[in-house]
């Protein structure tokens, strides 16, 4: 990532696409629980409000900023690929 404000807009449209995909997913899928296709929505929100914390509190002790946005990001990814595999557990 070349600077917070680009790690931030990535949070954001990865977070709202895959907030997207949940709520297309509920439409198409009427025999899954809506509630629990909420609760997903919810941790991803609550993953992202996380992340944008994350980024607005960097730490004065870590000296290398890169490092820390790339942690970021690996954490935002592992997190997304959770809710997305279970949204398909859902469709099984």
């Amino acid at each position: 990532m070349a600077n917070i404000r680009s790690l931030k807009k990535a949070i954001n449209s990865l977070t709202y696409e895959l907030v997207d995909e949940c709520t297309i997913f509920k439409q198409h899928h009427p025999n899954v629980s809506s509630e629990s296709v909420d609760n997903v929505i919810g941790e991803i929100i609550d993953k992202r409000n996380e992340l944008i914390e994350k980024c607005n509190h960097f730490p004065k002790e870590d000296k290398n900023a890169n490092a820390y946005a790339r942690k970021i990001a690996a954490e935002l990814n592992d997190s997304l690929l959770a809710k997305m595999d279970k949204l398909q557990e859902f469709q099984k």
